[in-house]
């Protein structure tokens, strides 16, 4: 079986999350990427970032950086300078010979060297030429650079979580880059989907702001509509106790998520609290609304006289009850749902043997993924990429890595 963009070949120039991301999904699904890396300044920065977000040092044995490594799988990297006239346009020639062109750098920078979509789509008029900014390209702030916090800070997603009286929120983990560069993948697909139909390529263009806002989509639309704040709560103050979640007697958490009114009696008696079912204060919907507090300290108080396993025992006798057990990150290597749907894999590394890594989220019936494989090193693949793609001899090879035009 073929992988679904098999054949078509990737040229990245991009560091840190959304555009490298960006390009690990488009190798999943069998397109070849190739990294164009600066030499002067060791190549991507995150090959040598020991933190992210200030609390994961991310140097690991073999001189290998964890953050590269998951956003670089399996891809081939070069190093041409391009401020070197040279080295510019041998990063020009290979996107002359590439389906995609993926970028995450400040338009001045990319004006500056001539690698701006008007420019390269005269050498190459069926390039999707994909790029990622921090804001969007136009307005006043379309050349300022930004990342991930500023993105969320900008689109209000910091005040997505908690209660009123807290200040804003950052959510760790990224969510604006994986979702911009998960955003980016699925316009470089959709554009090369036209382009069978046209012939010709196109620019498509996301921004962290962008994404941030999507992820919000029904926060965003709701407000347009109605015209009022998105609420903030936490779970003191839950709008609804039965769509909260509660501290279990082994210091660990469920989430209940049942607010329908006919499922009201059944979740009371198995939480052996029988006599709510009448309880004028909670007998529906509003009513548990409007008594939330007292309700929620009932249910705190009673998920904390069992364990969770015990809860969850109890709760499962009852199908049409929606609950889940509330995880930690290192809880999904043990999960047997993610273990069945192959969401973990088992990966072979050149240098730290069998690890295991997030697959591919989405499954095809009729086609197969590109298998993992290791980050490249910097510079792995000049050699064969200027003989092979770009047809330079022997010595050419030397005169440019001589001159500087390739580290």
């Amino acid at each position: 079986m073929e992988a679904p963009l098999d054949g078509i070949r990737v040229v990245e120039w991009s560091m840190y999350a959304t555009g490298p991301l960006c390009g690990v999904m488009l190798r999943d699904l069998g397109a070849e990427v190739i990294r164009i890396e600066d030499p002067s300044r060791g190549g991507d920065p995150t090959r040598n970032m020991r933190y992210v977000a200030g609390i994961t040092d991310c140097q690991m044995p073999g001189d290998r950086n964890a953050f590269f490594e998951v956003m670089n799988w399996g891809k081939r990297s070069v190093t041409f300078n391009l401020k070197h006239p040279q080295g510019r346009e041998m990063a020009v020639r290979l996107i002359e010979k590439a389906d995609v062109f993926t970028l995450n750098i400040r338009p001045p920078v990319v004006r500056k060297l001539g690698l701006d979509y008007e420019s390269l789509r005269e050498r190459n008029p069926r390039l999707i030429y994909a790029t990622a900014s921090a804001y969007g390209e136009e307005g006043p702030q379309g050349d300022r650079s930004g990342n991930d916090f500023t993105g969320q800070a900008r689109s209000g997603l910091m005040f997505g979580a908690g209660s009123d009286d807290h200040p804003p929120l950052y959510h760790l983990g990224g969510f604006p880059d994986m979702t911009g560069a998960t955003l980016l993948a699925h316009s470089v697909i959709s554009a090369l989907y036209a382009r069978e139909r046209s012939g010709e390529g196109q620019k498509v263009e996301m921004s962290n702001l962008s994404a941030a806002m999507w992820i919000q989509y029904w926060a965003v639309s709701n407000q347009l509509l109605l015209d009022i704040p998105w609420p903030r709560q936490d779970r003191q103050h839950a709008k609804q106790p039965m769509f909260n979640h509660y501290l279990c007697a082994d210091d660990e958490w469920i989430a209940m998520a049942t607010v329908k009114d006919e499922k009201w009696p059944s979740f009371a008696t198995l939480v052996e609290r029988p006599e709510l079912v009448d309880d004028a204060r909670f007998k529906t919907v509003e009513d548990r609304k409007e008594n939330s507090a007292a309700l929620v300290s009932i249910l705190e108080e009673q998920f904390a006289s069992k364990p969770r396993a015990d809860w969850e025992i109890i709760l499962g006798s009852d199908e049409s009850l929606e609950w889940q057990r509330v995880q930690r990150l290192p809880d999904l290597q043990n999960d047997p749902q993610v273990e069945a749907n192959e969401y973990l894999i088992n990966m072979e590394h050149p240098v730290w043997g069998t690890v295991r890594a997030q697959n591919y989220p989405i499954k095809f019936s009729e086609s197969e993924l590109r298998s993992r494989e290791a980050a490249p090193d910097l510079g792995e693949h000049n050699f064969e990429v200027l003989t092979e793609e770009l047809g330079c001899s022997s010595d050419e090879v030397a005169e440019l890595m001589s001159s500087g035009a390739v580290g």
